[in-house]
């Protein structure tokens, strides 16, 4: 979605210009603007690195071998009632 008209896609807000690359295939899904720095991610889709946890964000690059988690910040909703803390929904 673009950062512009407000929206957030998951936990992270796109620019216009990078919306604009990643439709026009000059990025992967991933963000990753060249084959160095996509590496295996390139023809990888959301739910090729998808762990189901709501409180990790599922990313890919090259640096990490393709596909890792990252926690999300505390606090954030994740079931009725929940929050995530450090990576976990409680």
């Amino acid at each position: 979605m673009l950062a512009n008209s407000g929206r957030q896609f998951w936990w992270m807000t796109f620019n216009h210009s990078e919306y604009a690359e990643a439709r026009a295939g000059l990025m992967d899904l991933w963000l990753n603007q060249t084959c160095a720095t996509s590496g295996p991610c390139w023809n990888y889709t959301y739910a090729d690195c998808a762990d189901t946890n709501p409180c990790t964000s599922d990313l890919c690059d090259a640096a990490h071998g393709g596909c890792y988690q990252e926690a999300l910040p505390d606090g954030i909703a994740c079931a009725a009632g929940k929050a995530c803390k450090s990576g976990v929904c409680k």
